[in-house]
């Protein structure tokens, strides 16, 4: 009889503690932590992502891009739309509108080549997108919608749809024009597909009447029937290969989230989708996918990825930290996730000097400020913070600064100009305050000034000055976004310690919103004015666009925020009119993977 290492490969090993790595599947382990036999198996589930930027369904993917580089187009919201997003494995960012707005559309194609073509009615108009804007592509030979499709830009393939006497028509796209290809034998609208020009694959759908389990695969010229799915349904997302694709979600008169995945020869069930939802679409690898939007009694915006692998993945997402001692808003924070510091801050109509550090559970009060201030600019860490200007009733516009060194605050060195409202990051010997508001007179600043743990120094002007802007990172690579000047802003700005530069602009206008990130190329901006008070939006920065991210729990507007894009913490605020001062905390865990182990039994 063969032993385990000739049917493997691999010895059973010992360790003090669990295997942790993807190709740890299949190995067979002794935990001498555990005492225990362990291996690494494979599983697959679908988890949660980053909130498309507009719910709708009835859209289309370009369903040969990969999890990490999607796009998505049209659909219904509920009027036909000509809206595209990009999604980067983390959340969704827009790109450039269809020249023609469109939904029961079909699509096809990578992010950067993709197709958009056919739609609601009987059209015959494609658009190529070329990861930026679209342009005009080929005419189809006959026009319809509700089809399905699946290849590249210059190679893809179209099939199935409406009226009746095209149900089972198949078009073949060159990058420039279309032409016939063979008949499908079951006609079918509102289906799936996955696979390419020469290996295609058509499966569910509608038949008008009836819903279909059938499936076909094509070979360049001809389709043949083969085993179906297990459940009938339409208006499912489909992809992936002729003998590797992914069915999830769709209507059988009801909603559903079942999945099945496709071996080239049998359907088998697989995990269920978090949100049972139909007129949703996807696109990716059968092990390594994503599904956006659809309908689950509304319109959704719902983003999930579907991983097949050894390991498992927790979304990212915002949880409940301890609550402050005393709600506030207002407030400046330094530190990590589990080592921070809050201070200053008000509440109605009092501006505190409370200081209180953060370990991860719970908050403690430690010494007061020496001033009590409110909107004022923060930097550093749990032990070496600083506190600069912010506003004290009746007066807005202080100058003084306030150094922590873990046990008490002592007076710094003065800002050139007095002002609150301003953005504050870095440290306590490399903190930079960025833009502000002093009254009277009102005035809004573009000032920049650079501390070196001893005094403030005046550096180059944003472009755009503004208040209650938001910004993170550190004194040599800097971001500040968004504010307000008479208006709500969308700006960018990123400081490299000498000069600011334009950056990719927000999604929407934010101002009084917190803010995470060590650098001007990796950071969160959550909650503030979006645009009214008491926003739960996330989004993410990668170095030259914003994304979405998950939504906080608690709307909030003139919170703080300290931490990374992976680990941050949302302090305080307010929602008016339920709640002025808010104690709330909320920590933000960014996506994380274990391995998926199973003990072995002698049962």
């Amino acid at each position: 009889m063969s032993d385990y290492k000739n049917l493997r490969g691999k010895k059973v090993k010992f360790f003090t503690s669990d295997l942790s790595t993807a190709d740890s599947e299949g190995q067979i382990f002794y935990s001498d932590t555990d005492k225990e036999y362990k291996v690494g198996v494979l599983g697959a589930a679908w988890s949660s992502g980053g909130a498309m930027n507009t719910a709708r369904a009835l859209l289309a993917a370009g369903g040969g891009s990969p999890q990490s580089a999607s796009v998505v187009f049209g659909g219904a919201t509920p009027s036909a739309s000509a809206l595209t997003e990009e999604y980067n494995g983390s959340g969704w960012a827009e790109s450039g509108d269809m020249s023609n707005a469109r939904k029961l559309l079909a699509g096809l194609g990578t992010q950067t080549a993709a197709l958009a073509t056919m739609g609601d009615g009987t059209a015959t108009t494609s658009e190529e997108y070329n990861g930026t804007s679209w342009t005009t592509g080929g005419t189809l030979n006959v026009g319809r919608g509700r089809a399905q499709a699946c290849g590249t830009q210059t190679a893809g393939l179209a099939f199935g749809g409406e009226p009746n006497d095209q149900k089972a028509k198949t078009e073949e796209y060159d990058g420039s024009s279309w032409t016939a290809g063979g008949d499908m034998n079951a006609g079918r609208q509102l289906g799936s597909g996955a696979g390419t020009q020469t290996a295609g694959l058509a499966f569910a759908g509608d038949a008008n009447p009836g819903l279909l389990t059938s499936t076909e695969k094509y070979n360049g010229s001809s389709w043949t029937a083969v085993n179906a799915s297990n459940t009938a349904r339409k208006q499912s997302a489909g992809y992936g290969l002729q003998t590797a694709a992914i069915l999830a979600g769709g209507t059988t008169g009801s909603n559903v989230a079942t999945t099945e995945l496709y071996d080239g020869t049998n359907w088998t069930a697989s995990s269920n989708m978090g949100t049972a939802r139909y007129g949703l679409t996807g696109s990716g690898t059968q092990s390594v996918g994503m599904a956006a939007g659809g309908n689950s009694g509304s319109l959704t915006n719902v983003t999930e990825e579907f991983n097949q692998t050894a390991m498992t993945v927790t979304a990212a997402a915002w949880a409940s930290g301890g609550n402050l001692n005393t709600g506030r808003e207002g407030t400046a924070t330094g530190g990590t996730q589990t080592a921070a510091i809050a201070f200053g801050g008000g509440s109605h109509p009092t501006y505190h000097a409370l200081a209180e550090t953060y370990d991860g559970s719970s908050w403690t009060e430690v010494g007061d400020l020496n001033t009590a201030r409110q909107s004022h600019g923060g930097a550093g860490s749990q032990t070496a913070a600083l506190a600069f200007g912010g506003k004290q009733a009746p007066n807005a516009g202080l100058n003084n600064s306030e150094e922590w060194d873990n046990s008490s605050w002592t007076e710094g060195d003065n800002l050139n100009t007095a002002r609150a409202k301003m953005a504050g990051f870095g440290t306590q010997t490399a903190g930079l305050g960025v833009g502000g508001y002093s009254s009277p007179p009102e005035t809004t600043f573009g000032l920049t000034e650079e501390y070196d743990g001893t005094s403030w120094s005046e550096q180059d002007d944003l472009s755009t000055a503004r208040r209650y802007l938001q910004g993170f990172g550190s004194q040599t690579a800097g971001l500040v976004t968004g504010g307000y000047v008479s208006t709500a802003q969308t700006a960018t700005e990123e400081y490299n310690g000498s000069s600011w530069t334009a950056g990719g602009s927000l999604i929407a206008s934010i101002y009084a919103g917190g803010t995470a990130g060590p650098t001007n190329s990796a950071g969160l901006i959550f909650g503030g004015f979006n645009p009214g008070q008491g926003s739960v939006i996330t989004y993410g920065y990668d170095g030259s666009s914003w994304s979405t991210r998950p939504n906080m729990a608690t709307g909030r507007s003139h919170l703080s925020g300290t931490g990374t894009t992976t680990a941050a913490l949302a302090v305080g605020g307010q929602n008016p009119p339920s709640t002025k001062n808010l104690a709330a905390t909320e920590e933000f865990t960014g996506d994380t993977t274990s391995l998926n182990l199973k003990t072995i039994t002698d049962s």
